[in-house]
């Protein structure tokens, strides 16, 4: 059990960070909480022992000149200062070359930062790791990072005009899924490769597996109208950062490489009857 408290909030929290399944599913990628606590107990077990605060978990030796071979714990000013020394001993540089600004509330914001990439980017188990609401942890917290256009730029292979280029290329070989069309779902850039076809179906619009035709349209814009409505849920800043960049995709690389006549009606009919498989709500929070 990790039991804090959190002074500007004047409260006390209690978590079993043991069983916690979210956290130890990512232990291979980032370690968690429990193992650091750990980790530091076992390195200056004798030192605490010895000293006036063993009920504190960071207990040092200190080697300074003057309190050299003192025991003290770690304090607010203690940690500024070795911050500062740390930065400046190895030269450390923001994006725009500055000496970098580095405290607490920054390394836990890149801390939930982690959590966002590692959890798939889930708002709601990110916020739920980091102990507070998806609200919270969009206004404060969670940060678009530096090549986010880039990476999510659209990287599939949208063959329409081979497939539709009055049948001078023999259609490929293709199969369905709840999106579009994969060339293939056992196999493909992004599958598992275990036996077990690809669910990854929002990852789509960046594996390079991915073919749209004509026929896929309703389909393609039931998805569209089903993550539009995910909005007023999650909130536009969230909402923008997890699925705006689906959207985007839609409107400006795949839309514009079909007929407008056909993409309006298709726009239309999947609003008012989208594919049974995009009808509730919940299925994007089951998928994400």
């Amino acid at each position: 059990m990790l039991v804090s408290f959190k002074r500007r909030g004047n409260a006390t929290h209690i978590q079993s960070l043991r069983r916690a399944a979210d956290v130890e599913s990512m232990v291979s990628a980032l370690p968690d909480v429990a193992r650091i606590i750990d980790l530091v107990r076992e390195r200056n077990d004798t030192i605490r022992q010895s000293s006036n605060s063993p009920a504190f978990l960071f207990v040092y030796e200190s080697l300074s000149r003057k309190n050299a071979g003192k025991m003290g714990r770690l304090a607010q000013h203690t940690l500024t200062r070795g911050i500062k020394a740390f930065l400046d001993r190895h030269q450390i540089t923001d994006a725009d070359g500055k000496p970098l600004r580095l405290n607490v509330m920054r390394l836990r914001k890149t801390f939930e930062n982690h959590l966002f990439t590692l959890s798939g980017q889930d708002p709601f188990l990110t916020a739920r790791l980091g102990g507070h609401t998806p609200k919270v942890s969009d206004n404060h917290y969670l940060e678009a990072p530096e090549r986010a256009e880039q990476d999510w730029r659209l990287m599939g292979e949208v063959r329409t005009e081979e497939l539709l280029n009055h049948g001078k290329v023999a259609p490929l070989p293709t199969q369905n899924t709840p999106i579009a069309h994969c060339r293939d779902t056992l196999n493909g850039e992004r599958a598992p490769k275990n036996g077990e076809h690809c669910q990854k179906f929002l990852a789509c619009f960046r594996c390079r597996s991915f073919v749209v035709t004509s026929d896929d349209l309703h389909r393609v814009f039931s998805l569209y109208w089903a993550l539009v409505r995910m909005r007023q849920k999650m909130g536009a800043s969230a909402w923008k950062r997890v699925y705006g960049h689906i959207i985007r995709i839609i409107d400006q690389e795949i839309a514009p490489q079909f007929d407008g006549e056909l993409v309006s009606i298709q726009r239309q009919r999947a609003e008012v009857d989208p594919h049974p498989f995009w009808r509730d709500p919940e299925r994007l929070e089951d998928i994400a």
